[in-house]
């Protein structure tokens, strides 16, 4: 992957995985790895939480095309390698959160994901 041509996004838009998306995997440790080594990035690159959370789902049952998801993630962030978080000094503290859910959107079990975004002042922490 580091040949790879760098992408936009960590996830294509209006894709929903399912478990039984597409030709089961050979070497189903390839996949557990890519996702276990990613899991690492969260606490510094907020952008790819949602798309790891969603990959993860599929740990025990994961197919070639949940596999095309890992490597969406890895071109996205071969062309975000300067993106950071930026922590600005502010004399007052101010906590806000937003929240968002799919409301059952899940096709397997029909459960809902949600996601949220906490800001210290005009800080991402969250």
């Amino acid at each position: 992957m580091m040949n790879c041509v760098a992408i936009a996004t960590p996830m294509v838009t209006g894709r929903k995985f399912s478990a039984n998306d597409g030709e089961k995997m050979a070497d189903p440790t390839l996949y557990r790895k890519a996702i276990g080594s990613l899991q690492y990035l969260l606490t510094t690159r907020l952008d790819i939480v949602f798309s790891i959370n969603k990959l993860s789902q599929f740990l025990l049952q994961h197919t070639k095309t949940h596999f095309q998801g890992v490597k969406q993630i890895l071109k996205y962030l071969k062309g975000t390698l300067q993106l950071s978080l930026h922590f600005k000094p502010m004399q007052h503290m101010r906590l806000v959160a937003f929240t968002n859910v799919d409301w059952a959107t899940n096709l397997d079990d029909r459960r809902s994901v949600g996601g949220v975004c906490v800001y210290l002042n005009d800080n991402l922490v969250s």
